[in-house]
Parts: structure tokens; sequence; C-alpha cells
């Protein structure tokens, strides 16, 4: 953003006799524009949203490649004189409207009192209000919902909303807003990034073993009550680590696929590796079953649980009454208390592998 001389008053003229520089020196600040609008299906009213656009860098409200915006996000509104008297969603407080309006700048904006920090300590600006689009989802509107739900992806990337086909996008968004302390205090739950190095501890099917390197041992990893030693260099130490921990879990579900397919009289599919982020497990439309490897590391019953809901999902593709009626009766223990689990540990199964 191009710097000016505040002593001749350029806001003062006509939007359209202002230079490149004086144009964006024009700018508050606040960010509003760099958040996500959602369009209304049945009214087409607009409204907005706390989801912040990737670019924007949410501590200071300023666009982080701000020269190069575009070629990030393409469909950025590149603001003109027209645009600033026409575009319905500009907040009543951007300055762009205001001169457009023929109205003054408010005693907040820097060019008027000299304080850039201004406009945050007014309470205008998106600081400590937005949340990026990096870890906000998408709204699935399902038909099976009775009400409005907010979930953390496991990993904490994203956010998702499911709600009745029939809700409001409004109300969704109203519903998110109010649920912002519970979402920061999960972001804040969330376990810290660890690599991978000797003396740490790695959880293998529910049992955290003490991970060994010792140079001399075989390179494939052996795993016993308490230790988990492995050998070879210690620079290749995760991923040798990450691909036996795959082996480990391909043949472990393969297993439990089996079995519940075997119980629920169906043929068993073919099943694929997750590495996903946002969910546990998968049964496509084509009856591939994708499970997450890392479920490997989760207790047995946990890891279970997931491969049976996904059976089940052979015999009612849809989350009703028959379908947990045949999740109940394939599963041999507690759905609830292996939900309670993932729900309390999961997202600590991505903190070595990420």
């Amino acid at each position: 953003m191009g710097e000016v001389s505040r002593q001749s008053r350029f806001w003062e003229r006509p939007l359209t006799s202002l230079s490149r520089t004086e144009w964006e020196a024009l700018c508050d600040g606040c960010a509003k524009c760099c958040l996500h609008k959602v369009e209304d299906e049945d009214t087409g009213e607009v409204y907005g949203t706390n989801v912040a656009c990737k670019l924007l860098d949410l501590k200071t409200a300023r666009c982080s490649d701000y020269r190069n915006r575009r070629m990030f996000v393409p469909d950025c509104v590149r603001l003109t004189p027209r645009l600033a008297g026409e575009l319905a969603w500009l907040p009543a407080t951007c300055a762009y409207r205001l001169r457009a309006e023929d109205k003054p700048l408010p005693d907040w904006h820097y060019l008027v009192c000299g304080d850039r920090d201004a406009v945050h300590r007014a309470g205008v600006s998106v600081v400590g209000k937005a949340v990026s689009e990096i870890v906000a989802g998408p709204i699935d509107r399902l038909a099976h919902a009775r009400r409005m739900t907010l979930r953390l992806a496991p990993d904490g990337s994203e956010v998702r909303i499911s709600m009745p086909r029939w809700g409001r996008t409004a109300d969704a968004l109203a519903f998110a807003e109010s649920r912002r302390d519970w979402l920061e205090r999960q972001l804040e739950a969330l376990p810290p990034s660890d690599g991978i190095a000797p003396g740490m501890v790695l959880p293998f099917r529910g049992t955290p073993l003490v991970l060994m390197h010792i140079h001399t041992a075989p390179r494939r990893p052996l795993a016993d009550s308490a230790t988990l030693r492995v050998g070879g260099p210690e620079e290749g130490l995760a991923p040798r680590l990450r691909r036996w921990l795959e082996r480990e879990a391909r043949a472990l579900i393969e297993a439990d696929l089996a079995e519940y397919c075997a119980r629920a009289g169906v043929a068993q599919p073919r099943l694929a590796l997750s590495n996903a982020r946002r969910r546990w497990g998968s049964c496509a439309a084509n009856g591939t079953i994708r499970i997450n490897w890392r479920l490997v590391m989760a207790p047995d019953h946990v890891r279970r649980s997931v491969v049976a809901h996904e059976v089940a999902h052979l015999l009612h593709f849809d989350h009703g009454t028959q379908f947990h009626a045949a999740l109940e009766e394939l599963f041999e223990d507690d759905v609830r208390k292996a939900n309670r689990w993932l729900k309390r540990e999961g997202r600590a199964l991505y903190m070595h592998f990420g």
C-alpha cells in the first residue's frame, strides 16, 4: 500500500480524481472485503461470513501477498470508483463506500487520526473475529439431518457444518458464529506436531511403545509389549516407521473387513488405505471402502468400529435407523465408546506423521 501525505487531505476529493497511490491509501485496513460472502439460493440475499481469504493475515488484517493476490485468488474483486458506489455488500464503514456516497471518513480512520491500529481498537476490523478458509469447511445439506452440527476435522484442518436440506444458509452462519468459543477451545487443544526420534513414545494398537533405535538391528520394526525396535540409519526412521505402520494397518483392516463382510453376508469389496485429513473411513458408491491407516495406532476396538461402520454402509448407504441397527448387530463392542475415544483422542493420531 502506498504512502501519501495526509496534509493534502486528498480523500476529500472525488474518487475519480485520485491517483493510484491515493486510491490504495484510502483503504481503512478493516479487511471486511476479504471475508467470503454467501448468497441465499432462495432469496438472492447476500450474507457476510467470518471466513477469510487464505491470503489474509488474521493478526494484522492485511493481505500477505497483495501485489500477486490475483494469481492465487483470481476472483478477488478489484475495486473501482464505480464499484465502490454499486457493491451492496461493502460494509457501511468502508472508506471507499463512504466517499462514493460523499460522506466523511470516521475518526478512527488512519488518514484522519494518524494511527493505523485505530481501526482495530475501534472493533471495526476483522482482527480476532475471523477464521481462515484454510481451516473453515463447507456447509453440507443432508436429507436425513434433523439439526445443525459443527465438527472439526480430526487433524484440525477444516470446520464442517451439517444441516437439513431445508435449512437457511443464514441460520448455519449464525450457528457457526455462536460456536466460536467452542471452536477456539478445540483448536487450542490440538496436540502439537511431533517429529520421530529415538526415545519418543509411539502408540501401536492402543499401546504406547518406546521407540528404540539400534543401528545394527534389522531395519524392519519389531514391537513387543513395551518397545518398538528399529535399525538402520536414523535419517530414514520416520518413513520406515510409517511404511511399517501402513503394512500392519492393511493386514489388520483386511482381516476386520473379511470378518464383518462375512457377518453381513456381503461380498468383500476392495480396500484402500486412506491418508484423509478429515475422516476415518468412507464407503464409495462402487463399494470401495477406504480406512485411515492411522487407526492402527488406536485401540483395536476403535479401528474395528470404523471398519464395521463402513461395512454397514454396504447394507444401508445412509445413516438412518436401519443402518444403525445393522451396525449394532455387526459390531461386537460398544460403538458409542469407540466414538467417544475418537472424539477425545483421535486428533493425537496426527501428531507424528502429519
